[in-house]
């Protein structure tokens, strides 16, 4: 059933269910995420991850009280639909260092799906003067980039820098060797 907003109020209010929904669902995905995981620092920044994720929905709780109101049922598709493909990454077969990577990449999605509906609840509140609201979003928002970089940095340990001259001598390799066995 399609949504009907009457105000920018009921607009935010609907954006922090779905943050709420999100975040429910990332303690699953986290817990997953960290049983799977096979590096140590790996493991570490998913099981931090999770506590997050339950410390955003006492948050968001806060947040609810504020506005005068609470979390309600329903769910976040999109976050639903990240939570899925996360899961066929786990079930996926690669080298531990390979598997971990995808494992962060699905991490980044979801970081990045929870920093695009912050920053627009956190521009919300603030335009609506709810600076208390906005605030504590803010500060969840600060988080979110945090996770990001650190992601990032356990990515750049994962994946092996290779040099490009050589990858592109190799890749020109490749489509030679393909071009003659099309002949």
């Amino acid at each position: 059933m399609a949504e009907k907003f009457n105000s920018f109020e009921e607009l935010l209010t609907f954006e922090l269910h779905d943050l709420y929904s999100a975040e429910d669902q990332l303690v699953g995905a986290f817990a997953h995420l960290h049983k799977s995981a096979h590096h140590a620092e790996v493991k570490k920044a998913f099981q931090e991850d999770l506590k997050e994720s339950e410390s955003s929905k006492t948050q968001l709780d806060k947040i609810f009280a504020l506005m005068h109101t609470q979390h309600n049922k329903d769910v976040c598709k999109a976050m639903q639909g990240l939570v899925k493909e996360c899961m066929d990454v786990i079930d996926s077969k690669a080298a531990d260092g390979i598997h971990d990577a995808a494992l962060l990449g699905s991490a980044l999605r979801f970081e990045h799906y929870e920093m695009a509906g912050y920053s627009f609840c956190q521009l919300l509140a603030t335009q609506l003067g709810k600076g208390d609201v906005a605030k504590m979003l803010g500060d969840k928002l600060k988080q979110v980039n945090s996770d990001v970089a650190e992601y990032q940095k356990l990515l750049t340990v994962l994946v092996p820098k290779t040099d490009a001259s050589k990858s592109g001598d190799m890749h020109q390799m490749q489509e030679s060797n393909s071009k003659q066995h099309t002949h």
